[in-house]
């Protein structure tokens, strides 16, 4: 999360686009406490995954990466929830 204080301090706000790497890249590392971190920033800054399914995507795949199966299964739930439509899925 350094290289968002970093932008801060330099008057730019991350995007969708921004935190949903970040939340790619914890995810892949098998840091999903972080992944999610980077979600309930995201949230709390006006932003809204459910305008992208490539963020769900990335947690999919984070659980799916250590082994999470039951984990991953859940993620699509929040797609209804938050009214998000897939156009595929990854499981």
């Amino acid at each position: 999360m350094e290289f968002f204080d970093q932008m801060r301090v330099r008057g730019l706000c991350p995007n969708e686009r921004t935190y949903t790497t970040l939340i790619d890249d914890f995810s892949q590392q098998g840091f999903l406490n972080e992944a999610y971190d980077g979600l309930k920033e995201m949230i709390g800054n006006g932003l809204s995954p459910s305008n992208s399914i490539v963020t769900y995507n990335a947690l999919i795949n984070g659980y799916c990466l250590l082994g999470r199966m039951e984990d991953a299964i859940q993620i699509p739930a929040r797609y209804d929830r938050e009214r998000v439509v897939p156009s595929c899925t990854k499981l």
